[in-house]
């Protein structure tokens, strides 16, 4: 799998509501894996990791 079919499955899984995977989405669009660097779409995936219960604290801290 190349990065921008991983990212286009990651993005995928994260809409579905797949545990962990809107943090990894997040780092995607925070270090441009497989997608183009978008740091507002980072934040808003970090936020949802959170609200998930997912410890990303820092992670959000550093983009915002």
């Amino acid at each position: 799998i190349n990065m921008i079919r991983g990212f286009e499955l990651l993005k995928q899984a994260a809409e579905m509501g797949v545990p962990n995977s809107p943090y990894e989405l997040a780092r995607c669009y925070e270090y441009a894996e497989g997608t183009e660097k978008d740091l507002n779409a980072a934040l808003e995936w970090y936020q949802k990791a959170l609200d998930n219960g997912q410890k990303c604290h820092d992670d959000r801290e550093r983009v915002m």
